[in-house]
């Protein structure tokens, strides 16, 4: 009887083997799937609001720009991430124009870089192009579960850009003499954001980089892009 009970046992030990192995498999083709689904949700469900407030700085007693001032404007990008990934600021294009009321007014000026028409249902305006780039941001994380807001600074003056300011600095200026002040002038800011998803390991090959960047990252664009 031992004898036939040990080989009842020898022969039934692969398929122990087979039972463990394919639990193992199980588990981790569960894992795959909830690390699948909480990317996706990562994409879905996160949200990305914007707002900017700008400042002047150098002013002169009448309020008008001066040659040494500064034209200082934020964007404060508030994400909302509801899922269980934490995520982090990866990169950020910009585009920032103002409304060119001078240009309208007046006609005949000549902008570097040029200015913009734009046309909608109540007419046509001329928008300046006061910022614009790309960057790589410093890490700002954003927990799972949770929010946060990444102000991003933009700064112009005349050693960074000549022309550029030049032109703001007129359309302040026209804004403080003609319109009553430079809270008058309509600004608008286009963005793109892109953020890392958490957790998520590297491409195994250069084949799959693409893949992998396209799954690991959530982009947003904002705003309304002039050209």
């Amino acid at each position: 009887m031992t004898g036939f009970g040990g080989q009842r046992r020898a022969e039934a030990a692969p398929w122990i083997l087979l039972a463990i192995v394919a639990v193992i498999l199980l588990a981790l083709i569960g894992a795959s799937i909830a690390n699948f689904v909480s990317v996706a949700d990562a994409h879905a469900r996160t949200t990305l609001s914007v707002r900017s407030s700008v400042a002047y700085e150098g002013l002169s007693p009448s309020g008008l720009l001066l040659d040494n001032g500064t034209v200082s404007l934020t964007i404060y990008l508030s994400v909302d991430d509801p899922t269980s990934r934490s995520l982090s600021f990866f990169t950020v294009g910009y585009k920032v124009w103002l409304e060119d009321v001078p240009a309208e007014d007046l006609g005949g000026i000549i902008r570097v870089p040029a200015d913009v028409r734009v046309t909608n249902a109540s007419g046509t305006y001329i928008f300046f192009n006061a910022f614009e780039g790309s960057i790589q941001t410093s890490p700002f994380p954003v927990p799972a579960h949770g929010n946060a807001t990444m102000p991003f600074p933009l700064k112009l003056n005349r050693s960074k850009d000549p022309g550029r300011f030049s032109a703001v600095q007129n359309i302040t200026e026209y804004a403080v003499n003609v319109l009553g002040g430079t809270s008058h002038i309509v600004w608008n800011v286009w963005v793109l954001v892109n953020l890392d998803i958490g957790d998520i390991p590297p491409a195994a090959s250069v084949s799959q980089a693409s893949y992998f960047q396209a799954i690991s990252r959530v982009q947003f664009t904002e705003g309304v892009d002039f050209g």
